[in-house]
C-alpha cells in the first residue's frame, strides 16, 4: 500500500530502499502493494506529514487506496475509517469504524469491537453528532449483552435511554430501542422486552430486515415464556420474509430447531439446524455456528447418540472456552447431563458444581440451571444421598416460574431420582416423583 501511496502523492521511492525495507521486516508486499509493517515507521512518517501540513492529505490517498482494494478482510474497514477520520472526514471515518465493529461483533471477536468502538468514540469528540454517537452506544449494548457484563450493562442501557429521548434519526432510534430490549430480555424482564421491542416496530416498516430482528427478538421472549407456539409463528415469519438477510434467517431457522428440541420433534429439529448451518457456511458466521453446533448436540442427546453429543459438546466449549464467553458454563451443565447418562458420576459432579455457582450469576442462564438443579438431584439419589437429592429439590422449584420455559430434561432427571431413591428413601422418593409428573404436565401444555 505505501508504494501506492507513494505514486497517487508524486513521491518517488528510493532505489534500494524497498528491498532494505522488506528484509529488515519494516515492510512486506502484499497484493494490495507495499505494506509498512511497523507502527513506530508508520508513525514516524505521519509526524513528517504533519511537519509538512500534509497530514490530512496523505490520510485521505491512503483511505482512497485502501478502498480501491481487491481483498478485504475485517482490519480493512477499520483502517479506511481511521484515515477517513485523520484527513478530517470524521463522519464517513466513525461509519466506516461503526461497520468494521459491527463486523467483529459478529464474528465473535467482542474485544476488538468494543476497541474499535472506543477509538471510533474518540474521533467523533472532534465533530459530535447525535445519531452517530448513538449507535456506537447502540452496538456497545449490543457488545455488554454478549460478554454477560453485569457491571457495564445498566449503566449503558441507561445512557442510550437518554439518548432516545433526543432527535434521533428513525433508523437509529429503531435500532437503540431494540439493543434495549435485548438487554432487558437479558435480564429476564420479559414484559418490559416485548414492550420495547414492539416501540421498535412502530419507529420504521414493519416488513423489512429491522423488523425481521425485532420478530426473532419477539420470538425470543415467547420462547422463554414457555408459549412454543406463538415463538414458532415469529421465527417461520422471518425465515419465510424475503426482507431477512442470510444472518436474520439463521438465528431463526437455529430458533425454530430449539422449539422442535423443546417439543421433542428432533427429526424437525435436525432439519431447520441442517437449514441453520448451511446459512452459516453462507454468511461466514463464527457466533452462530458455535451455537448451532450446540443445538445439534442437544439433539443428540435427546436421541440417545451420547458418543456424538459429547463431541459436539465439547467443540462448542471450547471455543466458547477460548472466546471468554460466559455461555461455556450453560454448555458444562449440559456435558454434566451426558456424564449422567453414561454413568460416570464422578465427572458429572466435577462439572456440575462449579457451573451451577457460576451459572446462578447468569440471568439468561436461569433455564440451564435449572436443568443442572435436577441434574444435580438425579446425581445426589444415585449417590443414595437422599437428603441432598431433597434440598436440591428445594432450589430447583423456585426456578421453575409458571411463565417460563421449562427445560426438557427436567423431568427425566427426576424420574431417574425418584427411581434411584424408590427403595433407600421411600417418602423422598415419591415427593420427588410427584414433582416430576407436575414438570411432565408443563411440559406437555407449553
Amino acid at each position: 500500500m505505501a508504494g501506492r501511496v507513494c505514486a497517487r502523492a508524486g513521491v518517488s521511492i528510493p532505489t534500494g530502499l524497498i528491498p532494505a525495507l522488506v528484509n529488515a521486516r519494516l515492510a512486506e508486499h502484499t497484493p494490495d502493494g507495499l505494506l509498512l509493517a511497523h507502527q513506530i515507521l508508520c508513525k514516524s512518517l505521519w509526524r513528517a506529514a504533519a511537519r509538512g501540513g500534509r497530514l490530512a492529505h496523505h490520510h485521505a490517498i491512503c483511505a482512497s487506496v485502501l478502498a480501491a482494494a481487491e481483498v478485504r478482510t475485517l482490519s480493512l474497514l477499520e483502517r479506511i475509517g481511521a484515515h477517513l477520520c485523520g484527513a478530517g472526514d470524521v463522519a464517513r471515518g466513525v461509519r466506516a469504524l461503526i461497520r468494521a465493529a459491527d463486523a467483529q461483533y459478529e464474528n465473535g471477536d467482542i474485544s476488538e469491537s468494543l476497541a474499535i468502538l472506543d477509538r471510533a468514540q474518540a474521533h467523533l469528540n472532534q465533530a459530535p453528532d447525535r445519531n452517530l454517537l448513538a449507535e456506537i452506544t447502540t452496538l456497545t449494548v449490543r457488545c455488554v449483552i454478549h460478554r454477560r457484563d453485569h457491571a457495564r450493562i445498566d449503566s449503558v442501557v441507561a445512557l442510550l435511554d437518554e439518548m432516545l429521548l433526543r432527535d434521533l434519526d428513525p433508523g437509529v432510534r429503531r435500532a437503540a430501542q431494540t439493543a434495549c430490549a435485548q438487554a432487558c430480555k437479558w435480564r429476564g424482564r420479559y414484559d418490559e422486552a416485548e414492550a420495547r421491542y414492539e416501540r421498535a416496530i412502530l419507529e420504521g416498516p414493519p416488513d423489512d430486515l429491522a423488523a425481521q430482528r425485532i420478530h426473532n427478538g419477539l420470538g425470543d421472549v415467547a420462547y422463554f415464556r414457555g408459549d412454543l407456539t406463538r415463538a414458532e409463528r415469529w421465527y417461520r415469519q422471518v425465515v419465510e420474509s424475503p426482507a431477512s438477510d442470510d444472518r436474520v434467517r439463521l438465528r431463526a431457522a437455529q430458533s425454530l430447531g430449539d422449539v422442535a428440541i423443546a417439543r421433542g420433534k428432533l427429526e424437525d429439529a435436525r432439519r431447520y439446524l441442517h437449514q441453520a448451518m448451511l446459512l452459516v457456511a453462507a454468511s461466514n458466521s463464527i457466533g452462530p455456528g458455535i451455537s448451532v453446533r450446540n443445538s445439534l448436540a442437544e439433539v443428540e442427546r435427546a436421541a440417545g447418540n451420547l458418543a456424538t453429543a459429547r463431541t459436539l459438546y465439547e467443540g462448542v466449549h471450547r471455543d466458547l472456552d477460548r472466546m471468554g464467553s460466559p455461555y461455556a458454563v450453560i454448555v458444562a451443565i449440559n456435558l454434566a447431563s451426558t456424564d449422567l447418562l453414561e454413568g460416570d458420576l464422578v465427572a458429572a459432579r466435577a462439572r456440575l458444581v462449579p457451573a451451577l455457582v457460576e451459572g446462578s450469576r447468569l440471568p439468561h442462564a436461569q433455564s440451564a440451571v435449572s436443568s443442572g438443579l435436577a441434574a444435580m438431584i438425579e446425581l445426589e439419589a444415585r449417590s443414595h444421598d437422599a437428603e441432598a437429592a431433597q434440598r436440591c429439590l428445594q432450589e430447583l422449584m423456585p426456578t421453575l416460574a409458571p411463565d417460563r420455559l421449562l427445560p426438557q430434561d427436567v423431568p427425566d432427571h427426576l424420574a431417574a431420582a425418584a427411581q434411584a431413591l424408590k427403595s433407600v428413601a421411600p417418602a423422598i422418593s415419591e415427593q420427588i416423583q410427584q414433582f416430576a409428573d407436575e414438570t411432565r404436565r408443563r411440559r406437555g401444555a407449553q
